[in-house]
């Protein structure tokens, strides 16, 4: 009996340890719709970003089907303080799609 709940306590660490490390690599490509001043502003926008958010790397700016897009590379998903700062400074943004990967 004692030996089954010492194995039961080791059971549950290590699947917490497990799902600690397996949150820890998730990342997160978030795409938004931008306006043309933030392809101007992009260090800018993204040094600003940076000191509120950690973890963010921008992947892409492209213009796609008369949009411009930015892809950022997250740990977490970020989309709602992501836009709330970048609104902060006056520039439009909008949120289009969320992917996990790794």
């Amino acid at each position: 009996m004692i030996i089954r709940k010492a194995n039961q306590g080791i059971s549950a660490q290590r699947d917490k340890y497990l799902n600690t490390i397996s949150t820890m690599m998730m990342e997160y490509i978030l795409v938004f719709s931008i306006c043309k001043d933030m392809i101007v502003r992009r260090q800018e926008i993204m040094s600003y970003l940076q000191q509120h958010l950690d973890h963010l790397e921008l992947k892409t700016i492209e213009l796609q089907d008369r949009k411009f897009t930015m892809s950022i590379k997250s740990r977490e998903r970020l989309e709602y303080q992501i836009q709330k700062l970048i609104r902060s400074k006056g520039l439009q943004i909008g949120f289009i799609s969320g992917e996990r990967i790794g």
